[in-house]
């Protein structure tokens, strides 16, 4: 009997016959007893992990011959030692190198290992009941791990996984790292010069909401680029929420880049409550002002930094608690925000009463949001874009200030409040014709 496993082929005598697959870590199959002549000829694996389970594994002659392996990792000190005995003839390179896996006091499996006099630390395998990833490791003697590498596979399959950050030291992103992590919904890659991603490493996180890159060059393995989009990009305009630096190199056509005036120097994942993530564009002065994109479930009571100004194309769209309640926004803590561009708000369980000063509303910012009630937006109304708040079924009330400054006079458009069907007052200051547009970027 002969099967496919972890891009190898088995049979049932325990032997490993053959790599055949594009991972660069191979994690032999708990059954492997043997490992075949010429098992890895021609294979792009450079590192074999050895079973748990097996101290007394057979490396036949020439297993590791004409390959790409450079290391190998075992289990055991009694695993390490047999194995030992049996490299010389093996057929690997004179640089291989044998070496202990080590467990962290998280439950992660990382190894350590010297390639050209730089230390290469990966992470190999993550607890399958991980929530969320920040980049701390701890060694079992109590020292912190830097981990330079997210090996292949190295989080596959962790199902309960939601958020990631990936510290500044990680510069590669192993081959199907996060394949199959159905609750993952954002990831920040913080490296700051270059990120190599490893073909397939996203493949399956059907729940993405975001992708952020700060380094300044992508390395793709294979071209390959993952699409973060959504249902509401049209035909002018996509929407994709895989964002990177300003004049990047090497990322693929679905990313996000802004444009060096437009204060963006970095970003940032940021907590708004409960389990809750924004990611968030940060200024030249640390300041958290452009809010990009939330994922989709949201405590009840949302809390954003108050130093936000801008909230950007449906950040927040589709958002609803776990409860299936209403969740309402710290406004009164917000001085500084101004501008919903379009679809913030589409489609979402926001509730209650919204205040924004001076605001500036992009087309649909609260369109099909049925929980609002109140809508305030004292102070100057600067734009006010097409069907804003078209099927809020449950809106009773808006009040808007000053229309004609700004960037113009206001009017509303035919349709504004289609599927209104509760709206009982409407307030305004001054009402004129003619309608302006604003900046893409008020910072700009």
């Amino acid at each position: 009997i002969w099967w496919f496993e972890n891009d190898v082929l088995m049979n049932s005598d325990g032997e490993l016959v053959r790599s055949m697959g594009n991972s660069r870590v191979i994690k032999a199959p708990e059954s492997t007893e043997k490992i075949r002549k010429n098992a890895f000829a021609g294979s792009k694996a450079d590192t074999v992990i050895l079973p748990p389970d097996q101290d007394d594994l057979v490396l036949e002659e020439d297993c590791f011959a004409d390959s790409a392996v450079q290391t190998v990792l075992c289990h055991t000190k009694k695993q390490y030692e047999a194995v030992e005995k049996q490299i010389g003839s093996s057929g690997a390179g004179e640089d291989i190198q044998v070496e202990l896996m080590l467990t962290s006091r998280e439950g992660f499996a990382y190894s350590r290992v010297n390639r050209d006099g730089a230390e290469i630390v990966t992470l190999l395998t993550a607890p399958e009941n991980i929530r969320e990833f920040d980049g701390t490791v701890t060694a079992e003697d109590g020292s912190p791990v830097t981990l330079t590498a997210i090996g292949d596979n190295a989080f596959a399959g962790c199902e309960a996984l939601q958020w990631v950050t990936l510290p500044e030291s990680v510069s590669r992103i192993g081959y199907q790292a996060f394949r199959n992590c159905t609750s993952l919904e954002g990831l920040l890659i913080d490296a700051r010069e270059e990120i190599h991603m490893g073909n397939k490493s996203l493949d399956g996180c059907y729940s993405l909401r975001f992708v952020a890159s700060n380094a300044r060059r992508g390395e793709r393995e294979d071209d390959y680029a993952p699409v973060i989009s959504d249902s509401y990009g049209v035909s002018t305009h996509e929407n994709y929420y895989f964002y990177v630096p300003s004049n990047p190199e090497g990322y693929g056509s679905t990313c996000v880049a802004f444009e060096a005036s437009d204060d963006v120097e970095e970003y940032r994942m940021v907590s708004i409550g409960g389990d809750g993530r924004m990611l968030y564009g940060v200024g030249k002065d640390g300041d958290t002002w452009l809010a990009l994109r939330s994922g989709l479930q949201v405590a009840e009571q949302v809390k954003l930094p108050e130093d936000t100004l801008e909230m950007y194309r449906y950040a927040m769209a589709d958002t609803r608690t776990a409860s299936g309640e209403s969740y309402t926004v710290n406004w009164d803590e917000l001085p500084t925000l101004k501008y919903l561009d379009a679809g913030v708000f589409k489609n979402a369980s926001l509730g209650g009463m919204v205040t924004i000063r001076d605001a500036s509303l992009g087309d649909e910012v609260f369109n099909h949001c049925t929980r609002v009630r109140e809508l305030h937006f004292p102070g100057t109304m600067k734009y006010l874009g097409s069907a804003v708040f078209g099927n809020c079924s449950s809106l009773e009330k808006i009040y808007m200030g000053n229309t004609t400054g700004g960037y113009g006079t206001v009017s509303l458009m035919v349709g504004e409040f289609t599927g209104c069907d509760s709206l009982r007052e409407l307030h305004f200051e001054a009402l004129y014709e003619r309608r302006q547009r604003i900046p893409a970027h008020p910072r700009s």
